[in-house]
């Protein structure tokens, strides 16, 4: 569960709380029925090197990442503490992380806005992507994350997970109910992936 938000700017409008998004998924998880089953690994300040750590090290079946984005790549934290500065880090390369590994994640799920573009390339190496074809508000993000999660945390299926998410945006923002949209490679059904 990757998180960045390395440069809020002065627009109160435009800052988010990708660390509230993940307190929320962890408080979720915790009260599912296989909540044993499932383990968040966190990474705060997010870049390229994070992510490839977590890969190395935890091998995920999911690698999330809720922060800003556009419609050409993410935008990741560049880990200084005197100087924090916001970096980009393109779908193709990211992507291409993705792919540099034996034990490539199943899902990606990109919380973030205009981020379902990267799914011609993240769908080279994952079975199925999440990603937002516009703009969403804090609100909607967390609440997707939070229902999503806690579904397939009860042994939901992916499809039927990602539905649930998108009645808890509806439920916080009907305006963005049709936000987060889920694409699969071909030859995968999202009715059968199963994950706990």
């Amino acid at each position: 569960y990757m998180l960045a938000n390395p440069d809020p700017g002065p627009d109160p409008s435009k800052h988010i709380r990708p660390e509230a998004e993940a307190r929320l998924v962890q408080e979720a998880v915790r009260a599912s029925k296989f909540r044993d089953s499932v383990d968040i690994q966190v990474r705060v300040a997010a870049d390229l090197s994070t992510m490839l750590d977590g890969i190395n090290d935890h091998s995920p079946q999911i690698v999330h990442f809720s922060g800003h984005s556009g419609a050409g790549s993410l935008v990741v934290d560049s880990g200084s503490v005197a100087t924090p500065a916001k970096q980009t880090l393109s779908y193709d390369l990211f992507a291409k992380a993705l792919d540099a590994t034996d034990r490539k994640p199943s899902i990606v799920v990109l919380n973030s806005c205009l981020s379902a573009v990267a799914r011609k390339e993240v769908l080279k190496s994952a079975k199925a992507m999440i990603g937002m074809v516009e703009s969403i508000s804090d609100i909607a993000a967390a609440a997707f994350a939070q229902q999503f999660y806690a579904a397939l945390a009860s042994g939901q299926s992916l499809d039927s997970s990602f539905k649930q998410g998108l009645v808890a945006v509806e439920a916080v923002s009907l305006s963005e109910k049709t936000t987060p949209q889920l694409f699969a490679r071909d030859g995968v059904d999202p009715s059968k992936v199963i994950l706990t």
